[in-house]
């Protein structure tokens, strides 16, 4: 931990977008930092959403949220709306760290993150300004704000020659819990039985319809005389909560949790013997923290950056990848049977995805804000 003379207190505003995705691991290390040292004061700007504004209250921390919607395509009024939401967004802000007077601002990616480290580099007060980049293939926001910072911290080794000599490795941050959870704490607080096989199917924060439905279809292709040993903890989105509900009714499989968005993730990874999953970072690095093979389904949209992501993890043995296009529900349900023959594939899949896990991320990230903090004065 760094050590410098004086160091008497350190503001940092952590710059994130409006999904878990990008709000999660700036949570993550918030938290971490917080119990390490009463003088790093955090607080953070992100775009409305109202769960996750609820999260970052209970965990005390002070923010700043505007309203951006990126439209969905150019040339249309909506980006004239945009543009004047942008304009908003950074008076809002820059107000914010005019009071806040922050240190560093740390950006995490999406274009509402924009406004916030954009006000930063235009402040009165000399700012130091660090980027985390949490996938593969870096986003457009931060490459783009990557002109203005003076590290750009990755989250995976294959990202640093896109960021040159400000690109610094830390890896990707999850909450400790998910290193040290164990597979007996999950069954026994989720109320799992220890006998039967359990599969979690998660789409990320938002859920994912596409995933949602492909289990629901590849899990009417298994017998029944295999069905009986699975249990099913399925985290399917608010938006489609309902619908899977009621499909569950004919599955045949009678033990099933079915849950929105939880807050007991690294509980919930730990308790499976397989997870189906898309391949966004932060899940991948909660998968490996946990030590689980998966299943990944990378989506397929915004510059299809999950798809480089689960390379990674397939690659390393560790997870077996389908794209979205080419699989069918009864490829999935061969693949799902197949595993569940194999115990001794899954123990080295197990293996090599725990080997992939990094507890020294917000290591590495605390002493990289601390040098940069100290290049300040």
């Amino acid at each position: 931990m760094f050590q410098g003379i004086g160091f008497d207190g350190m503001n940092i505003l952590f710059a994130t977008g409006g999904t878990g995705g990008h709000i999660s691991v700036a949570l993550s290390l918030a938290k971490e930092l917080s119990c390490k040292s009463e003088k790093y004061h955090v607080k953070f700007s992100l775009n409305f959403n109202s769960f996750f504004e609820k999260k970052l209250k209970k965990n005390k921390f002070d923010y700043v949220a505007y309203s951006l919607k990126m439209p969905n395509s150019f040339f249309t009024f909506t980006w004239i709306s945009f543009i004047i939401d942008n304009i908003k967004a950074f008076v809002k802000i820059f107000c914010f760290i005019t009071k806040f007077k922050p240190d560093v601002i740390v950006g995490f990616g999406s274009y509402a993150s924009i406004p916030a480290v954009f006000a930063g580099f235009l402040s009165f007060k000399k700012i130091k300004i660090i980027l985390h980049e949490q996938n593969v293939i870096p986003g457009k926001a931060n490459r783009a704000l990557s002109l203005l910072a003076s590290k750009v911290a990755v989250s995976f080794k294959a990202s640093e020659n896109l960021f040159r000599r400000k690109a610094v490795y830390t890896g990707n941050f999850v909450d400790k819990d998910f290193f040290i959870v164990t597979k007996d704490n999950g069954v026994k607080e989720l109320k799992l039985k220890s006998n039967k096989f359990t599969i979690v199917v998660v789409g990320g924060s938002q859920g994912a319809r596409a995933i949602n439905q492909l289990f629901i279809k590849a899990a009417n292709c298994i017998d029944d005389s295999i069905k009986k040993n699975i249990q099913v903890i399925h985290i399917c989105g608010a938006k489609d909560y309902d619908n899977i509900r009621q499909n569950y009714d004919s599955l045949a499989i009678i033990d099933y949790q079915i849950i929105a968005f939880s807050d007991k993730m690294p509980l919930i990874l730990a308790a499976s013997d397989l997870i189906i999953s898309r391949a966004g970072a932060t899940s991948i690095a909660e998968i490996s923290a946990v030590g689980r093979p998966s299943i990944l389904i990378p989506y397929p949209y915004a510059g299809n950056h999950q798809k480089f992501n689960a390379q990674v993890l397939e690659d390393n043995k560790a997870a077996i990848v389908f794209d979205e296009g080419s699989i069918s529900e009864q490829i999935l349900a061969d693949k799902i049977v197949a595993l569940i023959n194999d115990r001794q594939r899954l123990k080295f899949m197990a293996q090599a995805s725990k080997n992939l896990a990094d507890p020294e991320s917000t290591n590495r990230m605390e002493y990289l804000i601390n040098k940069s903090y100290e290049n300040t004065k």
